[in-house]
């Protein structure tokens, strides 16, 4: 009886590390005219064409400000955050804290969003009419992520470097599925 229960039991074991080995061999590909994810595309986004080197180089200050100043303000939004879910998930949930706690991180990230609509203000001003129009069109109002964010999530970036023959955003998510 013991040798059957051993012997069933270790068949049990088999089946299931081959069923997981067999499920995380398994990857999606994708199609071969899909562009790369690049270190360079991902950080920058898509590229403003015809950028001058002092362009480039104030692009990268006002970049580095942004980040410098959006940093200590998303960090005090994550510590209000999961102070919010402390007060939710209390034994006795305290409701006049909760709504103190949202109104306190809906105006962090209020103030965040308008420190990015300055940023990109600020380099509307830098660019030429036709470097403005590209930067205007591929602007995705309410999606300032960082690099860290975009990554953690599973985003992925699409960036066909202002290609005639780009198909856009739609046809790179269908083509994921």
């Amino acid at each position: 009886m013991k040798r059957i229960k051993i012997l069933s039991t270790t068949i049990l074991l088999l089946l299931v590390v081959g069923m997981t080995s067999t499920t995380i061999a398994q990857r999606t590909e994708l199609p071969a005219d899909h562009p790369k994810i690049t270190k360079e595309n991902f950080q920058k986004g898509p590229r403003i064409p015809d950028l001058s080197e002092e362009q480039e180089a104030k692009l990268a200050d006002i970049h580095l400000n942004m980040m410098k100043e959006a940093l200590p303000v998303k960090n005090l939004i994550k510590e209000k955050e999961a102070r919010l879910n402390t007060l939710k998930t209390a034994e006795k949930a305290d409701l006049a804290a909760i709504n103190k706690s949202i109104d306190e991180i809906s105006k962090l990230k209020a103030d965040l969003a308008k420190k990015h609509a300055a940023k990109e203000q600020e380099i509307r001003k830098l660019l030429t009419d036709k470097q403005r129009i590209f930067f205007d069109t591929h602007q995705k109002p309410g999606r300032h992520h960082d690099k860290m964010s975009f990554a953690k999530h599973g985003h992925k970036k699409h960036d066909c470097d202002a290609k005639d023959d780009c198909k856009g955003d739609k046809y790179h998510k269908r083509k994921r599925k």
